[in-house]
């Protein structure tokens, strides 16, 4: 009897954590406890009990809690941490009680006031203004509900609900004002200045505490089925690693070619129509176009204002002649040119893949590959007609080489890594860190001695003096460093803070507003930096080469500066996590070892999952088959089209674009200096360049259409665009 009553409770409480697990990350709705789900729940986890007992009694599986395996109970653990995030759950919030909630708002020193109320959120969702209680006088509006309160006659606004962890009021009231505040059995009193700005009021009701041990309660009772399950999962792969001993070690070794080619679709499937406004892109096309045609390099439709930073009057030349043979071939068809930036990325994941095999496991480099691969902002980048892509692969196969020749293997000579770096440099000025990074790497490791070493420096040298001599102006960036200041060390700074902790943003576990998995992150990339200081080599000053460039150039280019070293970053992150993990294990309070692995493992899964629901979530708010702005939008060919059918060849037009209005519509452009504080500046302007018309973009600049509104008469209007006849102003 005793033995069944054993038995009874074991399968008892699998079945209850089946229900959770059901329950909470698949059926529970959002706001509210619902018994027919909850139900069902139990129908199902109570169906799914009985058949593994019926599987346990005929001996098809002989797992039970007994049996089940220390690595079974941290797969079921780190099961439950993975799903419980992505899922998100469990959202606890549904079992707390309704409070009753009050606000009473009172002038302080006038008779009478009338303010908004903006916003409400009790921590879940904003509230519907329709489910207060008002009273009579209250009037809702867009903006929010219009209240008014005198002496001794407070606004009472009332809401019966759930709160998690907090009620967000914000309120708007140029009348200083008196909140006394009731939430369930808690008071408070807030005084709230008067003023034009928005007033934001905190007022808690569960501590994270308590949050946190509720989630870490539902988790663990949900682990315990999945370790169950887990169990069977090892069990299953024991049998097939006895039957088929080679097979599973072939398929852990293609892990790395899988995620190569899942991120290969990924960006074929998600490649965007049209093109962002920053017009650097045209200017490589021009430039294409014009080796093409025979044209000169640096004839690319613009004239260059002085007082306009555009960037230098020639690009270098690599990219332009990538898209040579595709111009010829396809004339100016971008989504074919977007081609080169798709094919240099997953070329260059391929070198960082190869870079990466005496370095870690197929396992963890395939998530290497998928963390760098996947994250939005270089995505973002594969489908721009930019040289930074082909910079990346370039650069990755510089480094790959020169670590193989620095390392004596064989199959790379020194003349290949000076063509490598040379490549470089024709694609990206800042090639030229690749080269100071390998020289400083050769001299403390005493190879530039070596015969070889000068074609590793000579090349790229000779390479960039013919450059500077076939076009003196390439890569020419020296006007943009006008007006540096040690304000620009610190903005940059600040940015670069932001950079870090924004790369692994996650919204769902955050204290505050500190992100958990941007805390992993940092801390993993510091211990990844910390553990290679004895082994720095050309990457680690690449890297610190490219670092110290963010921190100083003036002009803040957001992730491109990032692009070439953000491999390097999500390697450093794996990196520290690794050696972190040989090291904890030397303190080894248990013989096996399991509890370090799986507490690594644990730390591991937590990171990636957070950072990949962090990805998910931005790919839910952008459009991922065309641009949100850009060239392509309706209004944006509406404009071109205007100016190619309206305007006359020698016709010179004034727009803060030029290089793509020359490219798109045939006609000569330049950038106009405009300042509000300075309209005359821009009046300047378009007499000294003698403009025909002056093309304003709407939603940069309102306050220039303001103003030629004013002063020009006006031919054309979309909703971005207006287009003005200034040649009245030529002389």
């Amino acid at each position: 009897m005793r033995k069944y009553l054993v038995q009874a409770g074991h399968f008892g409480l699998l079945w209850l954590s089946l229900l959770v697990n059901l329950y909470f990350l698949i059926f529970q709705p959002r706001s509210a406890i619902s018994l027919r789900r909850l139900g069902l729940s139990a129908g199902i986890a109570l169906g799914l009990v009985v058949l593994l007992w019926l599987l346990r009694e005929r001996g098809m599986t002989a797992t039970g809690w007994r049996a089940i395996s220390t690595k079974g109970w941290w797969m079921g653990m780190i099961l439950a941490v993975v799903l419980f995030i992505i899922a998100p759950a469990p959202t606890l919030h549904s079992l707390i009680a309704p409070v009753e909630v009050r606000l009473n708002f009172e002038p302080l020193d006038s008779q009478e006031a009338t303010f908004q109320l903006v916003w409400l959120n009790n921590g879940l969702a904003d509230l519907s203004f329709n489910d207060l209680e008002l009273p009579p006088t209250a009037q809702i509006t867009p903006g929010g509900v219009s209240l008014t309160a005198g002496q001794g006659q407070p606004a009472e606004v009332r809401w019966h609900g759930r709160i998690w962890q907090e009620l967000l009021v914000t309120v708007q009231s140029r009348t200083p004002l008196r909140l006394s505040a009731q939430v369930g059995s808690q008071s408070r009193e807030i005084l709230l200045e008067g003023g034009a700005n928005e007033k934001g009021i905190h007022l808690p009701y569960l501590s994270f505490g308590l949050y946190a041990a509720g989630y870490v309660l539902v988790m663990a009772l949900g682990s315990l089925s999945l370790a169950w399950l887990a169990q069977i999962s090892l069990n299953g792969v024991a049998w097939f690693i006895r039957r088929y001993p080679d097979t599973l070690g072939r398929l852990i070794c293609h892990l790395p070619l899988a995620s190569l080619v899942g991120v290969g679709l990924f960006y074929l499937l998600t490649l965007r129509s049209g093109h962002p406004w920053g017009d650097d892109f045209a200017q490589y096309i021009a430039h294409a176009r014009n080796l093409a045609q025979g044209q000169p390099y640096t004839a690319i439709g613009i004239m260059h204002n002085p007082a306009v930073v555009l960037g230098p009057s020639a690009y270098p030349p690599l990219l332009p002649l990538l898209l040579v043979p595709l111009y010829a071939v396809f004339d100016l068809n971008l989504t074919i040119f977007k081609l080169v930036g798709v094919a240099c990325g997953l070329g260059s994941l391929a070198l960082f893949n190869e870079w990466l095999k005496d370095r870690f496991p197929p396992p963890l480099r395939a998530l290497a590959i998928l963390l760098a691969g996947l994250h939005p902002w270089f995505w973002d980048y594969k489908d721009q007609i930019l040289s930074d892509m082909p910079f990346v692969l370039l650069g990755m196969l510089s480094l790959l080489w020169w670590e193989r020749w620095r390392d004596s293997k064989a199959g790379v000579k020194g003349w290949m890594v000076g063509l490598a770096i040379a490549a470089a440099i024709t694609a990206r000025s800042v090639g030229f860190l690749l080269l100071a990074a390998v020289l400083v790497d050769a001299i403390l490791h005493r190879r530039w001695q070596t015969r070889d070493f000068w074609f590793v420096i000579g090349i790229p040298l000779l390479v960039a003096m013919m450059l500077n001599l076939v076009l003196p102006s390439t890569g020419d960036y020296l006007d943009q460093t006008r007006g540096w200041n040690w304000s620009i060390l610190q903005e940059n700074i600040n940015s670069m803070i932001s950079f870090f902790q924004g790369m692994w943003r996650n919204d769902m576990l955050r204290i505050g507003e500190v992100s958990l998995i941007s805390m992993i992150g940092i801390a993993l990339l510091i211990l990844g930096l910390v553990f290679r200081l004895p082994y720095l080599g050309a990457v680690e000053w690449f890297v610190l080469g490219n670092l110290a460039m963010i921190a100083v150039w003036p002009y803040n280019q957001g992730f491109r500066f990032y692009l070439p070293i953000s491999f390097f970053v999500f390697y450093y992150v794996l990196y520290g996590w690794q050696q972190g993990s040989i090291f904890f294990s030397k303190f080894n309070p248990i013989p096996s070892g399991m509890v370090q692995k799986g507490i690594s493992f644990l730390a591991l899964a937590i990171f990636t999952v957070g950072v990949l629901q962090g990805y998910l979530s931005d790919y839910r708010r952008i459009p991922l088959k065309e641009f949100d702005n850009g060239i392509g939008l309706p209004a944006s060919q509406q404009m071109f089209e205007y100016v190619r059918e309206e305007t006359r060849p020698p016709d010179v037009i004034a727009f803060f674009k030029p290089r793509a209005l020359a490219l798109f519509t045939g006609r000569n452009a330049f950038a106009p200096y405009w300042n509000p504080q300075q309209p005359q500046r821009l009046l300047e302007d378009l007499k000294t360049f003698r403009a025909d018309y002056l093309v304003v973009w709407k939603p940069d600049y309102a306050d220039l259409a303001g103003f030629a509104r004013n002063q020009f008469p006006l031919l054309f209007e979309n909703d971005d665009f207006e287009i003005y006849s200034s040649s009245s102003l030529r002389p």
